[in-house]
């Protein structure tokens, strides 16, 4: 089981590529009560999980289809050059 997955509650799990050059920016947001930051996680294992009840996602096909899938709440926020506009 993913660490991400153990804790009692989390809020929010910020997932962004470590190769990104925003992502030492985010990771200091990490003090933020119940925020976890991570450069992976097992995206299909976390939507399994009962305890996750939305999805906030670049909007990528697959995102869209595996949030579905598993019965979750799909937020779209189109945010990189692959996202094509109008893309939610």
């Amino acid at each position: 089981m993913h660490t991400a997955m153990r804790q009692p509650f989390i809020g929010f799990i910020f997932v962004i590529r470590e190769d990104l050059p925003t992502y030492k920016y985010v990771k200091s947001y990490s003090y933020v009560a119940n925020t976890i930051v991570r450069g992976s996680v097992p995206k299909k294992a976390l939507l399994s999980d009962k305890r996750v009840k939305a999805h906030l996602t670049h909007c990528g096909g697959n995102n869209i289809l595996e949030s579905l899938y598993f019965g979750k709440v799909v937020m779209g926020y189109p945010i990189g050059g692959m996202d094509q506009p109008g893309a939610c």
